[in-house]
């Protein structure tokens, strides 16, 4: 309410590349990440025109596949044309991203890597483009060795290392 009553503050909001795509044996995760997009509008909206705060920012961070403890059960492809096409992205390149968004001062939406861009307009397109596109990914085999549940030991140093010391000092 604090943000709300002085007009000012920036909410990040973390979802995913498959919030707008199904992928197999994620129905949960994508369903999740398509619900906190919708989150993420209504509260954008809901500052504005309901609240009158349109300084407090607001973030939707849209990764594809980090580099991430919580992720390094997925089967990635290896090829160089896959790496090429569909990047992982490091931690730090998301850190450094949310850092420009909270300096700039805007709202705004970050997808990581560059293919991000394109996964809104997914919906658009016919069944067979989807399913080709599907296919091309791979996404529906990455994650036969997906272990959901991870415990808080392995999350890594990293997200304690930002809970300890803040966001800016992770990166100095």
């Amino acid at each position: 309410m604090n943000m709300i009553k002085n007009n000012s503050g920036h909410i990040v909001t973390v979802s995913s590349n498959l919030a707008y795509a199904g992928v197999a044996q994620a129905a949960d995760y994508c369903a999740s990440k398509a619900a906190v997009n919708s989150l993420h509008d209504s509260l954008r909206y809901e500052l504005d025109n309901i609240h009158k705060a349109p300084s407090v920012r607001t973030t939707l961070l849209c990764p594809g596949h980090l580099l991430t403890p919580l992720f390094a059960t997925v089967s990635y492809p290896k090829s160089g044309w896959h790496q090429f096409f569909f990047p992982s992205v490091a931690p730090v390149d998301v850190v450094k991203s949310i850092i420009q968004a909270l300096d700039d001062q805007h709202s705004k939406t970050i997808m990581l890597p560059l293919y991000s861009h394109l996964m809104p307009y997914r919906q658009h397109l016919p069944s067979y483009l989807k399913d080709f596109a599907q296919w091309v990914s791979g996404a529906d085999h990455m994650l036969r060795n997906f272990q959901k549940i991870i415990s808080a030991s392995k999350c890594g140093r990293y997200g304690l290392t930002i809970y300890k010391y803040g966001i800016r000092n992770f990166l100095a």
